[in-house]
């Protein structure tokens, strides 16, 4: 049994549909993951319950952000670097990324773009990029997120975000899995603070 979600990960004869569902994943996508959870592990209501708190959280965002102007948000995680081809820090963009994003107020810096661009990224389509909020992905404990934004502002100083110093940190709320809500929540403070 998977989530239709996650049924193209790693399986070479994945449908169409199953490729399409990876592709799009979703704030949804998380929570249709944690009733799968409920119903394999026999704790459905609990797993309904938590849901329905998640779900609360993240339209009480959506909400509070309503007709505000979108800011241009880039989600990268330096500590996977490796994952880029040109040793830049892996830049999240599409699906479940793009939605936390949205949820908080602010449009991916990369809408629209596949999710090879984590792979392909090159420093002139990074500098050139519109970045209102820099949110650096924390991959390792040992990380310093803090001195990572430090060194993206640095290496790219016309950035607004640079200009203003304004980021977030997130581990992995912004994947698939239980803290959409957490992500959600922390990156509308600093895409709409005061709000």
């Amino acid at each position: 049994m998977c989530s239709s979600d996650l049924c193209a990960m790693g399986k070479p004869e994945a449908t169409e549909e199953e490729k399409r569902a990876y592709r799009n994943q979703s704030i949804n996508s998380s929570l249709e993951f944690i009733a799968l959870l409920g119903r394999v592990f026999d704790v459905e209501d609990r797993a309904l319950d938590l849901i329905g708190k998640l779900r609360a959280r993240v339209e009480a965002v959506r909400a509070r952000v309503a007709g505000r102007p979108a800011k241009k948000v880039l989600i990268a995680y330096p500590g996977m670097a490796m994952m880029n081809a040109n040793g830049l820090p892996a830049v999240m963009t599409g699906g479940i990324y793009d939605d936390v994003i949205k949820a908080a107020g602010g449009v991916n810096a990369f809408a629209g773009q596949s999710s090879d661009t984590t792979r392909t990224l090159n420093t002139e389509q990074l500098a050139t990029a519109q970045v209102d909020v820099l949110v650096v992905g924390q991959f390792t404990p040992d990380e310093r997120p803090e001195a990572e934004a430090a060194k993206l502002f640095a290496a790219y100083p016309h950035w607004a975000a640079s200009k203003s110093r304004t980021y977030a940190v997130v581990s992995d709320g912004v994947y698939l899995g239980p803290l959409n809500a957490v992500a959600v929540e922390k990156l509308s403070k600093v895409v709409h603070p005061g709000d």
